[in-house]
């Protein structure tokens, strides 16, 4: 009990301080719509706006800065908080069943599709990894169903190879398309299964092993097609 409430005032301090922070610097740019605040460098505040742009605050001194920030060997330490400022304005897709019918038809378009058998009405595209083992008993499992396949991986020399073998005839070019069109997604293991049906994600599973209940989800589905 001790430790949970030790917990919950560490938290609470932490809240605090970020609330403290953007209260600092919205003092000082009252008129500006902001989206976040970090400390970045000396007594400067980054200020992520709502047109995407950086600007730097000193709450302090009630100084506003607008440009790029780079240290004395030429590195431009702004790019990295644009791209934290990206982040928050697009926020990472975590329920993959919010995705639209638009999107699952792209998906299905720069997938590596592979048709098991005699192919699937519910389909599955399929996040994965030359470095995971799950995921190689996953694709080996599923070899003997009936099942429609869109397959995702990271660009990498072996994932160019996979695609080479599978008849691609741009790998690097697909696997940066595949990269691309899944920017947005929160993706924190793999295998990460997603199942469709009439172009829409019914349901997603992260992780595979032959005896998980990710395994008798997957194929409560698979028996669907039957």
């Amino acid at each position: 009990m001790k430790k949970k409430l030790l917990s919950l005032f560490a938290l609470s301090c932490v809240l605090s301080a970020n609330n403290l922070d953007f209260a600092l610097v919205q003092d000082v740019i009252p008129n500006t719509k902001i989206v976040g605040v970090k400390k970045a460098y000396s007594n400067l505040y980054a200020v992520c706006q709502a047109n995407g742009e950086v600007l730097y605050v000193n709450a302090y001194d009630k100084l506003v800065l607008w440009g790029s920030v780079w240290t004395n060997r030429g590195v431009n330490l702004t790019e990295k908080d644009t791209t934290w400022c990206e982040s928050l304005l697009s926020p990472k897709i975590k329920d993959f069943k919010e995705l639209d019918i638009d999107k699952v038809k792209e998906l299905k378009e720069f997938g590596l599709k592979t048709v098991n058998g005699k192919g699937s009405k519910i389909e599955f595209i399929v996040f994965t990894s030359p470095h995971c083992p799950h995921c190689k008993d996953f694709k080996k499992a599923m070899q003997a169903k009936n099942m429609t396949i869109y397959e995702y991986m990271s660009p990498s020399s072996e994932s160019e190879n996979i695609y080479k073998e599978a008849g691609v005839k741009d790998p690097r070019d697909l696997l940066l398309k595949q990269v691309e069109i899944t920017k947005d997604f929160d993706i924190k293991g793999v295998p990460l299964i997603l199942i469709v049906e009439n172009n829409k994600v019914i349901d997603f599973i992260v992780g595979y092993a032959s005896d998980s209940p990710q395994n008798t989800k997957t194929e409560e589905y698979l028996n669907k097609n039957d």
